[in-house]
């Protein structure tokens, strides 16, 4: 094998690729060609190694004589000058790098690649997501395609939509690879960027740094159920009083079935976003940590709730901004319950108390908030926090609100 011989069809087909990329079908009357001296450097000075020319010269006659360039040469002289590609030769030199030299080209790895996602095409949303934007994608001739990653995400997304089950990362890397540290190490962050780039499409609302495997019953560790406040949990004939705990109970999500009955022995229910509010809120009242987008174990428990008790107030406290408003929609939405805001309205952020806690809204945040605007239950906050260009954390108002 002559590595020189390889370097040459790599860079006359990476040339090829590119003019398709830049001029798609459109005939050009310039040759496609390289310079001997890319192919080893000072090839026509005298200082050039003699052996490695050699084998340059040898490399540039062997494609030659099959037709698959024609050359110049340098005036007055037997050594090259450039090397041009014979276009129509281009699918038969492609098959012989590959025979030959392992260089796998561009159209047979499309070829495998729309095999692949013909497989996997009318999976769920998401997959069809991916695939229509991987087809968009490889318009662009010179995107580079990893064939081993494009199925590893397309078979994780298919089996995240599909799954109903708890489990922790590594379980779901074994039943999807039988690795159990694969899809934790390989295939993790680039899966988040495709899920995050689904929720973009479909304008659903997500945090920068927020785990999307979660929504998907995925988690990296153990999940709770965090709670306080009068009520009463029934599991295995035993009652466990939440109310005697001054800072709550938190207990796994995987123990949510053994539930036989909640007892709530106050007027509300409340939901509360941040850990920090979580803690500092001692009104009489029952209070959920969510930690964000409720998770489906969460609202699963919710429901179990409400249906125990539905005749108490259900509300939540967020953030006064666009992933808080998010939140609750999302919250209202997926356990059919119509929660209540909990100081989350232009009042609280025209109150003097809070003024050196609001902050400015980003340009993101407007984004987000103008989708929510026309909503008759955020309209007149968003639009006094777009006027004014403000949003507020709700760990201030929480601390004071608690020592009324």
């Amino acid at each position: 094998m002559n590595k020189y011989e390889k370097n040459i069809i790599e860079q006359l087909l990476k040339k090829q690729y590119g003019r398709l990329k830049k001029y798609k079908n459109r005939k050009i009357k310039q040759r496609i060609s390289i310079s001997t001296n890319r192919i080893l450097k000072n090839y026509s000075k005298y200082n050039v190694d003699l052996e490695e020319k050699n084998f340059v010269n040898q490399a540039i006659f062997a494609l030659e004589s099959k037709g698959f360039i024609t050359v110049s040469k340098i005036e007055h002289s037997d050594d090259y000058e450039k090397i041009y590609l014979v276009e129509e030769s281009v699918p038969l030199l492609e098959e012989y790098g590959t025979e030959k030299y392992g260089i796998i080209p561009r159209s047979f790895i499309i070829n495998e690649l729309q095999n692949i996602l013909k497989k996997y095409k009318n999976r769920g949303k998401i997959v069809d997501f991916y695939i229509s934007e991987l087809t968009e994608a490889l318009k662009n001739t010179l995107m580079q395609i990893d064939l081993e990653k494009e199925e590893d995400i397309l078979k994780i997304l298919s089996f995240l939509e599909t799954n109903e089950k708890f489990l922790y990362l590594r379980e779901a890397s074994m039943l999807i690879f039988g690795d159990s540290k694969y899809f934790e190490n390989k295939r993790k962050f680039q899966v988040n960027g495709v899920l995050s780039q689904y929720l973009s499409f479909i304008d659903e609302e997500r945090f920068d740094d927020e785990n999307l495997l979660k929504r998907f019953n995925i988690y990296d560790t153990e999940q709770e159920i965090c709670l306080k406040g009068p009520m009463t949990i029934e599991m295995y004939g035993k009652e466990i009083d939440v109310e005697c705990f001054s800072g709550g109970v938190s207990f796994s999500i995987q123990d949510i079935e053994k539930v036989s009955f909640i007892s709530v022995r106050c007027e509300e229910v409340m939901t509360i976003e941040n850990k920090t509010s979580f803690l500092r809120m001692n009104h009489p009242y029952c209070y959920m940590y969510l930690g964000g987008f409720a998770t489906k174990a969460q609202i699963a428990f919710i429901k179990k709730l409400f249906k125990d008790n539905p005749d108490k107030i259900y509300s939540h406290f967020g953030d006064i901004d666009a992933g808080g408003f998010w939140i609750h929609k999302k919250l209202c939405e997926q356990t059919g319950i119509n929660f209540q805001l909990f100081h989350m309205n232009k009042n609280d952020l025209r109150n003097p108390t809070y003024s050196n806690c609001l902050q400015p809204l980003t340009e993101q945040d407007q984004k987000r908030l103008c989708t929510l605007k026309e909503d008759l239950i955020y309209g007149e906050c968003i639009h006094y926090m777009l006027d004014h260009n403000v949003k507020l954390e709700q760990e201030i108002i929480s601390l004071n609100i608690s020592n009324l």
